[in-house]
């Protein structure tokens, strides 16, 4: 159910960018979840977003939305890979601190595709 929640905010983020009504798939999503609209908004609310992938970009100085214009096909298998990550309290922890840059590396599934990024490969 995470791993539903996970995509479904992915595609309210991207609903939001381009300025469409996030209400309009919400009551189709907690019906495929089996659990009322009350249950899954607070399901929504008391979540932390999974996805730091926004977070460490901005970190490393790739621009997202260049990415996003450039490569979304990479973008989206980031987001992907980051939704999926066993390691997230970690990341979180190194981007609170401040030193995600110099050790994503060592824990990010994304970290290959970070690394070429960075260095414009």
């Amino acid at each position: 159910m995470l791993e539903a929640l996970t995509q479904w905010l992915i595609h309210q983020r991207e609903r939001a960018e381009l300025g469409l009504s996030q209400g309009d798939r919400f009551e189709e999503l907690a019906r495929d979840l089996g659990v009322s609209t009350n249950e899954l908004s607070y399901l929504v609310r008391s979540t932390p977003d999974p996805l730091r992938l926004p977070d460490m970009l901005r970190t490393l100085g790739i621009d997202e939305a260049a990415l996003r214009r450039a490569q979304p096909a990479l973008l989206r298998a980031m987001e992907e890979a980051c939704s999926k990550c066993v390691v997230l309290g970690r990341c979180q922890h190194a981007l609170a601190r401040g030193t995600a840059a110099g050790e994503y590396e060592q824990f990010c599934p994304n970290a290959d595709r970070l690394s070429r990024l960075k260095s414009g490969n």
